[in-house]
């Protein structure tokens, strides 16, 4: 869906933002590592990839995240980790699984009845957040 697209590159955006004005990512001397980790985290942020990229390399830099930079985990929103699917995935719980799963049905079930919703309000209804 194109808007998950949307979502997941707002939802970089908002972990760039952070991730840049934190140590070690904001230091003058980075490690190659580190470079490389702020400038993939950065081309995603600015919605320069192609939806196939996006899903390809958004999926490697959670992977990253968890393995090299776990201090980083708590500012992943979840919704990143169902919406970029394959190994992302594992680390949502059973019971985080199960609700995403409820969105995705809601979202197809509006869109066979032609009726508008968003994955914002399908996660809302789901979570009863109104």
């Amino acid at each position: 869906m194109p808007e998950n697209s949307l979502i997941i590159k707002n939802l970089f955006s908002t972990l760039y933002k952070y991730c840049a004005v934190l140590p070690p990512f904001c230091n003058n001397e980075l490690s190659e590592s580190e470079q490389n980790f702020i400038n993939n985290l950065e081309q995603l942020a600015n919605n320069s990839l192609n939806d196939e990229a996006l899903y390809e390399k958004g999926q490697q830099l959670i992977e990253n995240i968890i393995a090299n930079y776990p201090m980083l985990t708590p500012a992943l929103n979840r919704d990143i980790l169902w919406l970029l699917g394959g190994n992302c995935m594992h680390y949502l719980g059973d019971d985080e699984l199960s609700d995403y799963q409820r969105i995705d049905e809601l979202l197809h079930e509006a869109h066979d009845n032609d009726t508008p919703l968003s994955f914002q309000e399908a996660k809302a209804q789901v979570l009863k957040l109104h």
